[in-house]
């Protein structure tokens, strides 16, 4: 819905996250041609595929010019990619996506797979470093509560275990997921510069928006509200939905965490801000995001010389409330997980609680830590079962 008569185009770097053989396409109303280059140097791109009639979105197959032929790429390396689209009149949409070596389809591309043009490559260590400065993940985290009944996001039960929980490419919730829930986009923000941003909400019904100076959420505070309901990424209907101009320091990530609860009729939730240099992203794109449950490098590194050798994913385990305050319970799902042993580390990778009582009732392990003197902050959830296998969850305590 950007209007008629004009011309994009969308570019930066595709990182590979395998060697083998990918297959493009691209989709566009009007017309549009996708290139791509051997290297991160864009006098070296080709056309690779063609749009030469419009499609309704992401409608992938309509032409075989929207394909393009394999092409080999190796893991790791940034190409130059862009994607040039003429509008004419009437609808207009534009997407390019891909199947990986694995046979596996992300159409569009997602944004944990895009660099912007001009930024500096990630360079790979061995060594350890602490530094304030991140790569985003290019998601953040969703969680749904169903059955929510009020008027104002408070009544929210934060503190129980959602009925759901997913990852966004955007900060933007989906359309449509009927009435009387709430919801929460949780997660973190880096600031791509230095400098001051604004920030804007737009909801239905109500919502709220909180920032943290830093990745604590319980260093977070309220920035913006929308205290009645908008249309769709209606930004402006009420002064309180943008917030005062913050100042954020380049490459460091912000815990970031909109609540909003739906009573009935139409249903929608989007973040964005405004950068210092003046642009505009509303929704917040998938690049700037990561979600809650990613490590930061440091810490994910502090953890590697005692979980190396024995990680592994159970899935659909969970702990809940996170954040939390007193109790925590190790939700083991349907798992057959016999515990040898449960502890919460800090940041540093030391071992500040061990729980004794490992009685699991109902696949659930409930933990008291009222008396275990842990400041608010973050740490992580450490459990191994018998056969010394363990995994480890992010936890934040208020």
């Amino acid at each position: 819905g950007q209007g008629n008569n004009y011309g994009q185009r969308i570019r930066g770097y595709v990182t590979a996250p395998a060697s083998g053989q990918y297959t493009f396409w691209i989709a566009a109303d009007d017309v549009a041609e996708l290139y791509l280059s051997s290297s991160e140097d864009p006098a070296k791109k080709t056309r690779i595929a063609l749009s030469s009639s419009w499609t309704n979105p992401r409608e992938w197959t309509k032409n075989a010019s929207q394909q393009s032929a394999k092409i080999t790429l190796e893991a790791g390396k940034r190409y130059y990619i862009e994607a040039l689209m003429l509008q004419g009149g009437g609808g207009d949409n534009l997407a390019v996506g891909w199947q990986l070596p694995d046979g596996s389809m992300e159409r569009p591309i997602a944004g944990n797979r895009l660099s912007e043009l001009g930024s500096t490559a990630p360079v790979a260590t061995a060594t350890t470093t602490t530094t304030t400065t991140s790569t985003p993940v290019g998601k953040i985290t969703r969680d749904f509560w169903s059955n929510v009944h009020g008027t104002t996001v408070s009544v929210i039960p934060v503190n129980t275990k959602p009925a759901s929980t997913s990852e966004l490419n955007s900060f933007e919730a989906p359309t449509g997921q009927g009435n009387n829930y709430g919801q929460r986009i949780r997660g973190y923000v880096t600031a791509p510069a230095s400098g001051q941003y604004t920030f804007w909400i737009a909801a239905d019904d109500v919502a709220e928006l909180y920032l943290s100076s830093s990745e604590d959420p319980a260093k977070k505070t309220r920035i913006a509200l929308s205290s009645s309901w908008t249309n769709p990424r209606e930004w402006t209907k009420n002064a309180s939905q943008q917030s005062a101009k913050i100042t954020l320091e380049a490459g460091k990530r912000y815990y970031i965490e909109a609540l909003m609860l739906q009573g009935g009729g139409g249903d929608n939730l989007a973040v964005g801000w405004q950068l210092p240099d003046g642009s505009m992203e509303r929704p917040i794109a998938g690049n700037r995001l990561s979600p809650i449950e990613s490590l930061t490098a440091s810490s994910s590194s502090a953890l590697t010389a005692e979980t190396t050798d024995t990680n592994i994913s159970f899935e659909k385990v969970s702990a809940y409330p996170n954040p939390f305050n007193d109790v925590v319970t190790l939700d083991l799902g349907k798992e057959e997980i016999k515990l040898q042993e449960v502890v919460i580390l800090d940041q540093a990778g030391t071992v500040v609680y061990k729980e004794e009582n490992l009685k699991v009732e109902n696949n659930k392990l409930v933990m008291n830590l009222a008396a275990s003197g842990l400041r608010a902050g973050l740490y992580f959830l450490k459990y191994t079962d018998n056969a010394g296998k363990s995994a480890t969850i992010k936890l934040i305590k208020e």
